[in-house]
C-alpha cells in the first residue's frame, strides 16, 4: 500500500529539510538607516552578517558589518558583532580604532605589543574558561578589511575552539557602534543598552 502525504504534511516536511542557513546572503541583523543617536553616519549600523568562505581546512568564519558611512580610524570608536554559539557561549568580534592601545600596536616592539589588537575575536569557551578548549582571544590569526562603508573580520574555523565547528548553531545576534574609552576602546554605556547605535537579530544560523 502506498502512503500519500497530505499537502500540509508535505509542506512541513520540505520546511524541515531546508538547512538553517539556507538564505546565506541575508544578514542576520538589519537596522534602519539614520537611527543613530547624534546623526553620526560612521556609527550608523545598516546590517550585520555572519557567513563562511572556503572549504575544508581553508574554511573561514566571516563577520561583516555595514555602516551608513566609512568608519573613522583616528577616533576612539568601537564596533562589535556578537552572537551566541550552542555549546560554547559568546562569540565576539570587535574593532577599536583610534585608541591608545592602537597607537601602542604601531610601535611594533615586543615589549610594548606582540601584534595588532585593533581587531579581535573572543570566544567564551576558549582558554581560561571552565572545561575550556582552544584559545579565548584571537588576533594574529584574524584578517580584517575595511572597504568603504563595510568592515569585515575573517578567522580560520580551525583556529577557533573545538566547540565551534562545522554544524555549530549561532543565535542571539547583535551589533553595536559607539564612542569608546580612549585607552582600550570599551563601551561601558553599551552594557546598559545606551550605545549610539545597536541592532539585534533573532533566528539561527548554522556554520557550514
Amino acid at each position: 500500500m502506498r502512503l500519500r502525504l497530505v499537502p500540509a504534511l508535505a509542506a512541513a516536511t520540505l520546511l524541515l529539510a531546508v538547512p538553517a542557513n539556507a538564505a546565506t546572503d541575508r544578514p542576520q541583523v538589519r537596522d534602519p538607516k539614520g537611527d543613530v543617536k547624534g546623526g553620526m553616519a560612521e556609527l550608523d549600523i545598516v546590517s550585520a552578517r555572519w557567513s563562511t568562505t572556503g572549504k575544508g581546512d581553508a574554511m573561514r568564519l566571516v563577520a561583516t558589518l555595514t555602516l551608513a558611512a566609512p568608519p573613522k580610524k583616528d577616533v576612539p570608536y568601537i564596533y562589535d558583532m556578537k552572537s551566541q554559539v550552542r555549546d560554547c557561549g559568546t562569540l565576539w568580534f570587535q574593532y577599536t580604532p583610534g585608541t591608545v592601545m592602537t597607537r601602542a600596536d604601531d610601535v611594533n616592539h615586543p615589549l610594548v605589543s606582540d601584534g595588532d589588537t585593533t581587531a579581535t575575536v573572543w570566544t567564551a569557551c576558549g582558554s581560561g574558561a571552565e572545561d575550556s578548549d582552544g584559545r579565548a582571544l584571537l588576533y594574529k590569526e584574524l584578517q580584517f578589511v575595511q572597504a568603504g562603508n563595510t568592515i569585515s573580520w575573517s578567522v580560520p574555523v580551525s583556529a577557533l575552539p573545538d566547540r565551534i565547528e562545522v554544524g555549530s548553531v549561532f543565535y542571539d545576534f547583535s551589533a553595536i557602534a559607539d564612542v569608546g574609552d580612549p585607552v582600550v576602546g570599551h563601551s561601558p554605556q553599551s552594557i546598559a543598552g545606551g550605545s549610539l547605535d545597536s541592532a539585534y537579530g533573532d533566528g539561527t544560523w548554522r556554520l557550514r
